[in-house]
């Protein structure tokens, strides 16, 4: 009968490596069938464990390298789609202290915290899977234990992620980027016939091409809300401001309005792109 039952408890592990069968017995033997992977370093037995079989128990390479996408190899779904949630509920956080300061984090700093996480959790929630069948971690709340929770989880924290960058300021200058690209090109003013190339796709080397003649420029402002881009030139060693403002129209095609520094309007018709 013992033998019978002993077979019974060794069959998940029947599949498992040598390598998983060691890192089981280790986890085992701090009791992480019954503790937390933090609460199972903190015991005894744990801290009597040589520095490699502790590395056995507390990291994972892969885990560490591909984070949610190995949890996801080994089939622990709804561990891996709230880690990626909490991946970008933290990344959100990090949004909102960039936006707060006024200045970009490393991008390490976005994904070190998820790949630690996972490099440590890892080994310990494959073996709660196989041994336990576990499919969340215990002080989940219940509402994340479902399917519809863990769906809803990482899309809700991608929403608020994505509503956080709107207001970093990469978002802006490459939306000012946009606008610079969507005035660049060949116009013809609708006054005269005059020849205007516009070339804003590098910002430091901005300039104007009239009848042929180049003007380097400098951009002084981009006005997203009112889609103007002022830039200041240099004409018989004089310094002026002028803008460029689209005009659009219903079918979201526009013209350019070209205002000179002493006032005058000028309406410019698209020829072609650059």
């Amino acid at each position: 009968m013992e033998d019978t039952m002993n077979s019974e408890k060794d069959t998940p592990q029947e599949h498992l490596s040598q390598a998983w069968k060691t890192k089981f017995d280790l986890l085992e033997k701090v009791g992480a069938d019954h503790r937390s992977i933090y609460k199972a370093m903190g015991t005894p037995e744990y801290k009597a464990l040589g520095f490699r079989d502790k590395q056995r128990i507390t990291f994972n390479l892969w885990a560490f390298v591909f984070g949610p996408l190995y949890y996801f190899v080994k089939k622990m779904w709804g561990k891996g789609l709230l880690i990626i949630a909490l991946t970008w509920l933290l990344a959100t956080a990090l949004t909102l202290f960039e936006v707060a300061v006024g200045f970009s984090l490393p991008g390490v700093v976005y994904w070190i915290p998820s790949a630690v996480i996972c490099a440590q959790f890892a080994n310990h929630d494959y073996y709660r899977k196989v041994t336990k069948h576990e499919t969340a971690w215990p002080a989940t709340p219940d509402f994340f234990t479902k399917p519809w929770g863990l769906a809803i989880a990482p899309i809700g924290a991608l929403i608020l992620l994505f509503g956080a960058s709107l207001f970093t300021p990469e978002f802006g200058k490459e939306m000012e980027n946009y606008q610079l690209e969507d005035v660049s090109g060949v116009w013809v003013s609708e006054l005269d016939s005059t020849m205007v190339r516009v070339d804003f796709l590098d910002r430091k080397r901005s300039h104007l091409t009239i009848n042929g003649e180049r003007v380097p420029v400098t951009i002084t402002e981009v006005d997203l809300d009112n889609s103007i881009v002022s830039f200041r030139l240099m004409l018989n060693g004089q310094s002026y401001i002028w803008s460029l403002r689209q005009v659009f129209y219903e079918n979201n095609e526009f013209t350019l309005e070209m205002t000179l520094h002493d006032g005058t309007r000028e309406p410019f018709d698209f020829v072609r792109n650059l």
